[in-house]
This record gives C-alpha cells, structure tokens and sequence, in this order.
C-alpha cells in the first residue's frame, strides 16, 4: 500500500518532494542515504507507524533557528496501541547518555550534524542505531535540547523490532 501511495506522490511531480528509489539495504544506511540526500538545513526520521503533532516542527526548528549550538531537539514522547506510557526525554549530557538514552528518536537534527557526526552505523543492532549517533554527536560537543510536552506518538507492538531487542543487546551499545 505505501508503495501505491509514493506513487501517486511521485506522479503529481512536486517540486518540493524527492522519492529516492534504493534496493533495501537496512535501516541504517537507508537513513544516512535520506540525510545525504536530503535539501534542507534540518532533517528527521519518522517511521511509518509514529506520528508528530501539527505544531513539533514548528517548535523544533524554532530552537534549532534560535540556538546556533543546539544540534538536535526532541519532546517527551507518547506511547500508544499496546501501551499507554510516556517517555520523558531531557536536555541530553555526556556521559549520562551512557547509562540512558534521553533523546527520543523522533528528533529534529540539524543535517550537517548528522552527516558529520551522527551518521548511523551499520553495524549497530537494528533498534539502537540512533541512540548509539547520539551518544556519537554528544562525544563530540554536540547539544540536545528536549521540549518537555508530549509532541510525538510512538506506536508499541510486541513485534516491532525495538521489542525484539534484549538486555544484552543495550549493554552491548
């Protein structure tokens, strides 16, 4: 069905939307793949089943705008179907991101920071290839901002891949 729907996208030729056609070549590189060629100043990832609230990129871009040493902004994030919990993100610091992620992976990034200091690796357990590029741009001076409102919906399911990951797998990260 996604497939039908870019389609349509695509054949309305909008000169303000790119659909870049790739073979599957997994999460992580697909993301760097979207970030290098991407136009604008600030990119994000949304997966298909999450969603953001009409006003998150507003919000977001305006700190990003109005704080040059601000790399990234994210909000506390909503869980919905399987669960009703929240996710509190904060400002993100090293080395705390080293025992918790803080940075909810619906962030807002500036795409020179992602391309020069948060690219995923593929190497990384599928799951954790964000949190490990944000520990990565946090090694290197970046700054991450949280907005303390929920902005954004994480869908939870017992399949998703997230779910599939184990103890081991964070300690690993």
């Amino acid at each position: 069905k996604s497939i039908e729907v870019l389609k349509k996208i695509e054949n309305r030729n909008l000169s303000n939307i790119r659909i870049l056609h790739t073979k599957n070549q997994g999460l992580a590189l697909t993301k760097n793949i979207g970030a290098e060629k991407a136009r604008g100043e600030f990119i994000a990832f949304v997966d298909a089943d999450d969603m953001v609230e009409p006003h998150y990129f507003s919000k977001a871009v305006y700190v990003l705008q109005r704080y040059g040493n601000v790399d990234l902004v994210y909000s506390w994030m909503q869980y919905f179907e399987e669960s009703k919990g929240m996710w509190l993100t904060w400002n993100a610091e090293f080395p705390y991101i080293l025992g918790h992620n803080m940075i909810s992976p619906l962030a807002v990034i500036r795409r020179h920071s992602f391309l020069n200091g948060a690219r995923n690796k593929p190497d990384i357990k599928p799951g954790f290839e964000d949190y490990e590029s944000w520990i990565e741009l946090l090694k290197q001076g970046g700054v991450g901002v949280s907005l303390p409102f929920c902005l954004v919906r994480y869908r939870v399911r017992k399949d998703s891949m997230y779910r599939s990951t184990t103890y081991n797998s964070h300690l690993y990260v």
